[in-house]
């Protein structure tokens, strides 16, 4: 009980201490200025980079990491590369390098504002079920993605791997 009361008392202060939304966060502002489209409420932002000659968009999902240990960090959501038109897995729109561009622009605005990045390496399983012709990466290749892009593991279990990112300097 003890270590609860803390542990909530240490949550609510650091919420009043650090009161950053998502609309006001250092990085969210500079990706959006890249972005085809982007849209933020105070916790969390999507983002999207449309490829017209394709047809396809990337679309990253953001939140503010608020049960991280880094003040101003940020949650990877999601990270998908989508038909622009029905916003659905599409794969002729895989293994373009369009996810990796978005790393790319994810990466540069986390070094340029020092911002700690979070993430889950796993597509959504129900992705699989609801599309079974999509041919999906598993986590070992999210995660080996990711690690190109000095992303490191935290966890793993047999669904999931759990990777964090310093900002380089």
């Amino acid at each position: 009980m003890t270590t609860q009361k803390y542990s909530l008392r240490k949550r609510l202060l650091k919420e009043e201490t650090n009161p950053i939304t998502m609309e006001h966060h250092t990085m969210y502002r500079q990706l959006a200025k890249q972005a085809s489209t982007s849209t933020a409420s105070s916790g969390s932002a999507v983002l999207q980079w449309d490829h017209p000659a394709d047809g396809c968009s990337t679309r990253v999902h953001l939140a503010i990491d608020d049960e991280g240990e880094h003040d101003g960090g940020l949650w990877i959501d999601l990270l998908e590369v989508v038909n622009t038109k029905t916003r659905r897995p599409d794969p002729q729109c895989f293994r373009k390098g369009y996810a990796r561009e978005a790393l790319q622009a994810l990466i540069d605005a986390a070094d340029s504002t020092r911002t700690h990045l979070t993430l889950i390496a796993a597509h959504e399983p129900y992705l699989g079920r609801k599309y079974p012709h999509v041919d999906f990466p598993d986590k070992e290749e999210l995660a080996a993605l990711y690690g190109d892009y000095g992303f490191h593991e935290e966890y793993s279990n047999y669904a999931q791997v759990k990777m964090n990112r310093a900002p380089k300097s």
